[in-house]
Parts: C-alpha cells; structure tokens; sequence
C-alpha cells in the first residue's frame, strides 16, 4: 500500500523504520513483499525520539519544520486515498 503511495505524483517521501526484526529477517520480508522504498533499523534512538507505544504498525509524518506528527487514524491503511487524507489532516 505505502509502496502505492509513494509512487505517486505528489506524495510524500516515504520511509520505513524496522523495530523489532532482525535486519536480516526485515530484509527478506521486505523483499519478499516488493517493497520499494527505503528501510531502515532502529537500534533504540528513533523509538525514544518519537516516544513510540510498543504497538506496530506507527506512522508519522514529519514536517517540513523538523517536527513530527503520529498518525493515528487509520492505524493501518487500506488504499492510497487514506494515506493522502491522513497526511492532509496532520500538514501545518
């Protein structure tokens, strides 16, 4: 879905953050799913930074201020169309 999304005109840079995997295992999920954006592996420092609950998926959107915004609704996403309405309602 987020893979959808980021490929569209218009959208937002898309990125993951794996939190609980192992690298090798987020890799091969990853790969295995054709996902196409950037993954990255937390060590610690993003979930303080961000005060993550320890539930998954999260989503956040940072602004283009610096600061960072969770996205709550939906906690998980269907199609592209609420990505776009879930940005819109946080945007400053």
């Amino acid at each position: 879905m987020l893979d959808t999304y980021a490929d569209e005109p218009g959208s937002v840079r898309v990125v993951g953050i794996n939190l609980q995997d192992n690298p090798v295992a987020a890799l091969e999920l990853f790969t295995g799913l054709g996902v196409g954006y950037a993954s990255f592996v937390d060590v610690g420092d993003v979930r303080k930074a961000l005060s993550a609950p320890p539930v998954l998926p999260l989503s956040f959107l940072v602004q283009p201020d610096g600061s960072v915004e969770r996205i709550t609704t939906p906690a998980v996403f269907d199609n592209p169309a609420q990505i776009r309405a879930a940005i819109s309602e946080v945007t400053r």
